[in-house]
């Protein structure tokens, strides 16, 4: 079975009179998102004419404002499609950035430009923190009932809570309902969505999706294989049904195996890549996401004339019984870089004048 891109119009808006989709499938990068550094604004304004050339979506350049996502940026400016770009001036003037591209903005991009653009966020040493892709079935061959009774029954790998929403949004048509099966948790590291992607988009995308939120560790492989196959589409989809499986015991359940079939997709083993905990990552960690809740108890201390300093050895004493062997393991080797950089010869001795 062939795997399309979604067709799209002039601006990159999905085509509402599309040619007939029925037992076709297409593939959807579907949201992107990661942290890298700009050298100038020179380079800063490269990079939004980038993404609007690719993309064909507009950057609002007079809706400059404050954004928290996990830490506080000075600035941000959002395109026409809600994708957003936040970002702080460090110490060396380089622009901190974040970056956020919805599956709306993506859309207006060919697979060929995609894999161009993700080959440039890399030399940008872009830390990417999330990676959403997506199928959608125009045939709608996949029923939300069959996950549902897989996972009443145990027969369900590659994830341990599901849950369900079904009729929280109806659509113009009586027969067309809003569903939703999560599979994972939200704050996980994966998690798979399986909804009516018709009622979402209003009846723009008739069909249903199966989309997996890759994020943090996961992302390097998903990049790696991404961009090693020869077809970006096939790629999409093999990462999509990796995600999940569907088994009593050994055997695939019929409708699982019938849609991957179909799809001619093959399950890839996906590793997570935990990165090993780091000095200089755990001091990064503290300033974008304790020292300002440090300053808060601080201050609310010395109001009520309470010792900071004497709960904060407390809090740092109770830390240190709970390190384990990683940790441990984390602080030999930053020694062991930081002699690599100390001379270990004496100073010479001083001359008089």
């Amino acid at each position: 079975m062939e795997i399309y891109q979604t067709p799209l119009g002039n601006t990159g808006s999905v085509l509402s009179e599309a040619p007939a989709m029925e037992n076709q499938f297409t593939a959807v990068l579907d949201w992107l998102q990661g942290c890298f550094k700009l050298s100038d604004y020179g380079e800063f304004e490269y990079f939004l004419s980038l993404v609007t050339d690719i993309c064909s979506d507009e950057w609002i350049r007079d809706d400059d404002r404050p954004l928290y996502k996990g830490r506080h940026f000075t600035h941000s400016i959002r395109t026409i499609r809600g994708s957003i770009l936040g970002w702080n001036i460090d110490d060396d003037n380089k622009l901190d950035c974040w970056l956020s591209l919805t599956g709306k903005t993506l859309i207006g991009a060919n697979f060929d430009n995609l894999r161009q653009f993700l080959l440039f966020l890399i030399t940008l040493e872009t830390r990417f923190t999330r990676i959403d892709l997506a199928i959608d079935d125009y045939s709608k061959s996949l029923k939300p009932q069959y996950f549902k009774t897989a996972y009443q029954r145990g027969h369900h790998h590659g994830f341990r809570k599901m849950s369900f929403i079904e009729n929280f949004e109806s659509s113009d048509s009586e027969e067309e309902q809003g569903f939703t099966v999560y599979m994972g948790r939200r704050n996980g590291n994966k998690l798979t969505r399986f909804y009516n992607k018709s009622v979402e988009s209003k009846g723009e995308i008739d069909a249903y999706r199966l989309e997996v939120e890759y994020k943090d560790d996961y992302t390097k492989n998903v990049l790696d294989y991404l961009l090693s196959a020869e077809s970006f589409a096939k790629a999409i989809a093999n990462l999509v049904v990796s995600a999940i499986d569907f088994r009593d015991n050994d055997i695939q359940l019929l409708w699982w195996n019938a849609f991957i079939t179909r799809l001619e997709a093959h399950p890839v083993h996906l590793l997570c890549r935990r990165a090993k905990p780091t000095i200089e990552a755990s001091m990064n960690w503290i300033e974008h996401q304790v020292e300002t809740t440090l300053a808060v108890v601080e201050e609310f201390c010395d109001r009520i004339t309470c010792n900071f300093d004497d709960w904060l050895k407390e809090r740092i004493a109770s830390g240190r019984q709970r390190m384990k062997s990683v940790h441990r393991g984390a602080i030999n080797e930053a020694l062991r870089l930081y002699d690599r950089y100390i001379d270990p010869r004496p100073l010479p001795p001083l001359t008089p004048f």
